[in-house]
């Protein structure tokens, strides 16, 4: 019985340290980041959860992939910063000047305002729609504004589901709600 007991609380143990693992780091900051690699052609050929600190040679191993060019996107929670890596042999080449910095959409709700804000330095064009049970009730589209910021009223008696799509950077950007 109290070797069950110690491995049911052992488990326990366990199980919540590897929930709480690398969520927060000592200043109580998310340092999760998703990594995706994508090969010449853009297939996805690596994804994963990480601590990412700014070294894209230690998230993969690239001296074992083939020879050629490797895109590699670091999805933070304000930002996708995006770096190119060539292999060549044995020799791994960041791309320092070649890569990019994408702001995602801030999307938020208070009081039955919703609040839309992107810094657009990153695009020329920017498409948002709003939906409400599946019917579309708002649409614009941005050209040339480097920053998005939206302050939208919605309905008190309009309770239920709502979705906002953000198109932006050949990336689409989905929030769902209720209110």
């Amino acid at each position: 019985m109290k070797n069950t007991l110690r491995i049911v609380v052992l488990g326990l143990v366990m199980i919540s340290s590897f929930a709480n693992y690398g969520l927060e780091n000592d200043h109580n900051e998310k340092t999760r980041n998703t990594v995706i690699v994508k090969n010449a052609a853009g297939e996805t050929i690596y994804t994963n959860q990480v601590n990412f600190k700014g070294d894209v040679t230690q998230i993969l191993n690239f001296k074992t992939l083939d020879e050629g060019v490797y895109t590699v996107e670091v999805d933070k929670a304000f930002q996708v910063e995006t770096t190119i890596v060539k292999v060549l042999g044995d020799a791994v080449v960041v791309e320092k000047n070649k890569g990019e910095t994408i702001f995602k959409p801030v999307v938020r709700t208070k009081n039955n305002t919703l609040l839309i804000s992107k810094l657009g330095l990153d695009t020329h064009k920017m498409t948002i729609s709003i939906y409400y049970e599946y019917d579309l009730i708002y649409s614009e589209v941005l050209n040339g504004e480097s920053v998005l910021n939206r302050a939208l009223k919605l309905d008190d008696s309009a309770k239920g589901n709502y979705k906002v799509i953000i198109k932006a950077n050949g990336k689409t950007y989905t929030k769902n709600f209720n209110i």
